[in-house]
């Protein structure tokens, strides 16, 4: 469970146009150990699904930590009609600048004398256009049902990048084997946001200012953005005379990434 922060300004034109700037902060992290009986050949152990040559087979006792930092920047030109007296859209357009940065750090431990230590990172800057709808329905006075949907498509930068420390300790020696991946590229992923709630307004200053407080439910889902990479042992088949050989292979995880939560909205005009 976290918590951030959206702040707005914005104006209005003389034919009703409104033009917003608007940004969002949010920090997030998440922690998870476990542990396995290690105790006989048929006890409880862990599969690892992320690395699994790294650390043996089976582990025994295995440790993450994730932590994110995202950033949107939004500017917008929009424009609110009445449909009828009591409903009323806002369709608008804009543009939309990403910032979000990924890490996660962690240890596994297996039955086998290896250690692994590792931690990926996951940096994307982008921007890119913005469309979508506000919708109001006035079901008592000062009161409405208020609903949002909006895309977006960001093309930017997008870096992924592993660094594993493996320790094999045995009675001959202590082996340290220290890897590292890094993949930088140039990509378009997109984005969905919806919104759904309670609102409350009220014009004042004969109808010169209006203050605005909603109670939102929002979503928000981006699609392949988390670009984390895994090291897999692979057959490789280099044709005959030769026997497919086994090799490390690099390969991206490719995976979505979700929010979901509540939004207290406070607007002020004037």
């Amino acid at each position: 469970l976290s918590s951030g922060v959206r702040v707005a300004l914005g104006g209005y034109t003389s034919d009703n146009w409104d033009v917003k700037l608007q940004g969002t902060y949010l920090p997030s992290h998440s922690s998870k150990h476990v542990d396995a009986d290690a105790v006989g050949v048929f006890s409880d152990t862990l599969d690892p699904s992320f690395f699994p040559i790294t650390a043996g087979e089976q582990g025994t006792e295995a440790s993450a930590h994730w932590k994110l930092h995202f950033g949107l920047l939004d500017l917008t030109l929009g424009r609110e009609t009445g449909l009828t007296k009591k409903f009323f859209v806002h369709p608008f357009i804009g543009i939309r600048g990403a910032w979000i940065h990924e890490r996660m750090k962690g240890f596994f431990r297996g039955n086998l004398p290896i250690d692994s230590d590792y931690k990926y990172t996951n940096n994307v800057w982008g921007i890119g256009p913005r469309a979508g709808m506000h919708s109001s329905y006035y079901f008592a006075k000062n009161w409405s049902f208020q609903g949002g949907l909006s895309g977006s498509f960001i093309l930017g930068n997008f870096t992924a990048k592993q660094q594993l420390i493996h320790g094999v300790v045995n009675e001959m020696a202590d082996v340290v084997i220290k890897s590292t991946l890094k993949d930088k590229q140039q990509m378009i992923r997109a984005n969905l946001d919806a919104s759904l709630g309670l609102g409350w307004d009220m014009w004042f200053n004969r109808n010169k200012n209006r203050v605005y407080i909603a109670l939102m439910c929002e979503t928000s889902y981006w699609f392949g953005i988390n670009q984390l990479m895994d090291l897999n042992l692979s057959e490789v088949d280099f044709g005959p005379p030769a026997r497919p050989q086994s090799s490390l292979v690099a390969e991206k995880r490719h995976g979505d990434l979700a929010f979901f939560g509540g939004t207290l909205h406070f607007q002020l005009d004037f």
